[in-house]
């Protein structure tokens, strides 16, 4: 029952209000397909935080105190390995990536980027381009002339932070401020999750501040 389960006050997945859409679009279509991980010694959940947030509020627990029924994956973890578990299953690095072809094949298959989560945008960050995705264009509302001037603006927004920092590292190192994650997987969780790609290395401060105040307003 949802009420034997308990969160993970230390889980250090966030999610994005953008990510939180796509992720309740994929269980309003699919359900849950996932299994969460629940720890029968402490009764926290392991794994699925963001899924059965989702699932609680189409459920509307528990505003309206009605319990449900849910399945769980049970494991038996001492603390120190339930913590590692919680990040092993989030960790980016140890789940692959997305090969080209492949994904450009399924799209040919009449499957829409919506169908699997992707937005134009998603696919530029991805591969740095479309090849490959030609067909895509068909299948989509927008036109190729509109996507390809949502992409120039992105890659303008990135040029001109780019040319910002290093002018103003030219000038001075005083206009830095570092800031450090516990790991590298942490950083680039956080700024996928953001809208960023995993591999930058400067975020301008107007963006990464409206990324925070969106996790803020984020219930």
């Amino acid at each position: 029952m949802r009420s034997q389960i308990k969160l993970a006050g230390y889980n250090p997945r966030a999610i994005s209000d953008y990510s939180r859409g796509q992720l309740k679009k994929s269980l309003g279509k699919f359900g849950l397909v996932e299994t969460l991980v629940w720890n029968k010694a402490s009764g926290i959940l392991v794994s699925g935080h963001q899924r059965l947030s989702v699932t609680d509020e189409k459920m509307r627990y528990p505003a309206h105190v009605k319990d449900y029924e849910i399945t769980v994956s049970v494991v038996d973890l001492d603390d120190k390995a339930e913590k590692a578990l919680n990040v092993w299953l989030n960790n980016q690095s140890a789940q692959g990536h997305f090969d080209r072809d492949g994904l450009a094949a399924i799209i040919g298959e009449g499957i829409s980027l919506d169908d699997i989560g992707f937005t134009f945008a998603d696919i530029e960050l991805e591969f740095g381009g479309f090849e490959g995705f030609e067909s895509a264009f068909e299948k989509e509302a927008k036109s190729a002339e509109d996507v390809t001037a949502e992409i120039k603006a992105i890659k303008d927004r990135k040029k001109e932070s780019n040319r910002t920092v290093a002018a103003d590292e030219a000038e001075d190192a005083d206009y830095f401020l570092m800031v450090a994650f516990d790991s590298r997987s942490e950083k680039e969780s956080w700024l996928l999750n953001n809208g960023f790609q995993s591999t930058a290395k400067f975020v301008i401060a107007a963006e990464m501040l409206a990324a925070l105040e969106s996790n803020v307003a984020t219930p």
